[in-house]
């Protein structure tokens, strides 16, 4: 059985990268780390905290969401359009190409509703968006990590937070299953997994929509997002035709999906039903006397489900996990963050000082407790860190060190920002697959920073150069990470760079795939990797 940093989700090719260099690293121009040298690399992550990081799903749509499409009262379908060119033939969630939450296009994220507050929902029900999808047959592949990867997998070992410093030292234990915290960190609301589930409270129900279905016996309400369900479904259930209704359901939280042969079932308490895409799912409710996948015994089932619940539910959580124990014992740098929506000036902490609250343990504690909202500033964030390579007097501290930006996503930026700092892009930037099309954008502000001399008052022709890798003067190269977003050129690791400056799309829009291209093309400018990593196949 594997731990669930090294087989498990979206960002766990971070950790294998960091780890990987850390301990074996010789070709400086491919990684940003090498522990061997005297003066230690410098490595400035860009943390998103946008509120998407809140969602417990990620699927292969624009934000990852579930978008809800209440004309033709459908979230999935057939799409020869979609911008990802192997779902065009296959039953998929739909990609909402407008890319905000309308009265035609309603946004589902959440799957566990528990109220809105610290360590709870980032975000309520709003008139449009930010909904909690039904626990019932019809969203199943949801609660499936074959459909979404952050789901629980029963074939993955869930271990509790690695050690980190957060005002003080702190490390983490396993989850209670009957009282599971839902946040390590913030507030202190808790989930009883072992126990059904029912609460008609604000931010704690199901949203229904033309195309879904109300099961029997569940109460609902139609009159306004903060109604009280109390009409019952009856035995025979109710399918929604017009509006929107507000439902408590009951359901047994520690309950998962597997693609497994099975007979279809009607009704809604099916054991067995379809995916979108025609797969088989069977039911698993972690219960006395049930088996399961994993061979597990019900107590360590519920234990391994209580601690995906905790650590890794959340996209923000699951990226905690795997930064915490990539931290753990990395040494041989120099680490910052800068925060997407709260760019402050940096703080480099060496991976080596012997206080946790100097050292790796410290970083981790920058992401464990970071828990934002709002928008995806992906480009004022590079360039950001770019400005802080250029003019923050604790950061470059040497003529030949490596210095380099690593952005972690999870979905698609916003199409502004950003300010790029005059250079001339013959010098590094011409021809396939360089070129800049298109001013200000992610592969223009990488090319700047790779091609500028970020320290002009230190000697030149210091940084040893590699084949990759041939700029001798200080520069920023630029590595990105994508929680399992795909661009309409980017579907993932070992997608072949394109042979032609018109092929890179122009990344104008807000929430299009085509900003993941634009980071695609950051990282080659910048001459450094991009990753993308949402299922155990792919990291």
């Amino acid at each position: 059985m594997n731990n669930a940093v090294k087989s498990g989700q979206a960002v766990l090719a971070l950790c294998g990268l960091l780890w990987g260099v850390a301990s074996q690293a010789t070709n400086l121009a491919e990684l940003p780390l090498k522990t061997s040298l005297l003066a230690k690399p410098n490595v400035i992550f860009g943390l998103d905290d946008s509120g998407s990081m809140d969602s417990e799903v990620m699927l292969a749509t624009n934000d990852g969401a579930l978008w809800w499409n209440v004309v033709d009262s459908k979230g999935w379908k057939v799409d020869s359009a979609h911008p990802i060119a192997s779902l065009r033939n296959v039953s998929s969630p739909l990609f909402n190409a407008v890319g905000d939450a309308s009265s035609t296009w309603r946004k589902m994220i959440y799957l566990f509703p528990n109220g809105q507050g610290s360590g709870m929902r980032t975000y309520g029900d709003d008139d449009n968006d930010h909904f909690a999808i039904a626990p019932t047959p019809q969203f199943a592949f949801v609660r499936s990590s074959k459909h979404n990867p952050i789901y629980y997998n029963p074939l993955v070992t869930y271990k509790p937070w690695s050690p980190a410093y957060i005002s003080a030292a702190v490390s983490y234990g396993n989850a209670t299953p009957t009282a599971a915290k839902t946040h390590p960190v913030s507030g202190t609301s808790t989930y009883n997994l072992a126990a059904v589930r029912n609460s008609a409270a604000s931010n704690e129900v199901f949203t229904m929509l033309p195309g879904m279905r109300i099961p029997a016996n569940a109460k609902y309400c139609n009159s306004s997002d903060t109604c009280t369900p109390d009409i019952d479904a009856g035995s025979s259930g109710k399918d929604v035709t017009s509006g929107k209704y507000r439902a408590s359901i009951s359901f047994w939280p520690a309950t998962y999906w597997v693609t497994e042969s099975c007979t279809p079932e009607a009704g809604d308490n099916s054991g067995c039903t379809t995916a979108p895409n025609g797969d088989l799912l069977k039911r698993y409710e972690i219960r006395p006397g049930n088996t399961f996948p994993s061979g597990r015994t019900y107590a360590d089932e519920l234990q391994n489900f209580a601690n995906w619940f905790t650590y890794y539910r959340k996209r923000k959580l699951m990226l905690s996990a795997a930064m915490g124990e990539t931290l753990e014992n990395l040494t041989g740098m120099r680490l910052g963050v800068v925060v997407f929506n709260d760019r402050k000036t940096v703080t480099m902490y060496d991976a080596d000082a012997a206080s946790a609250a100097n050292n790796g343990k410290r970083v981790a504690g920058i992401f464990y407790k970071t828990d934002g909202s709002g928008g995806t500033p992906t480009r004022d964030t590079l360039s950001y860190i770019g400005e802080q390579y250029r003019n923050a007097s604790n950061v470059v501290q040497y003529a030949c060190q490596r210095n380099s930006a690593f952005i972690v996503t999870d979905g698609f930026a916003n199409a502004s920002g950003g300010s790029v700092p005059s250079y001339t892009q013959a010098t590094w930037g011409t021809g396939a697959p360089y070129q800049s099309i298109f001013s200000g954008t992610l592969a223009d502000i990488a090319l700047s920073y790779y091609t500028v001399n970020i320290r002009a008052a230190m000697p030149t022709g210091k940084v040893p150069v590699t084949a990759t890798d041939a700029n001798p003067n200080l520069h920023m190269t630029t590595y990105g990470l994508t929680m399992g977003a795909r661009g309409p050129l980017w579907e993932g690791n070992g997608t072949a760079r394109p042979t032609s400056t018109a092929a890179w799309p122009n990344p104008n829009q807000n929430r299009s795939p085509t900003s993941v291209d634009d980071l695609w093309h950051a990282t080659i400018n910048g001459r450094g990797q991009m990753y993308t990593a949402s299922t155990p196949e792919e990291t």
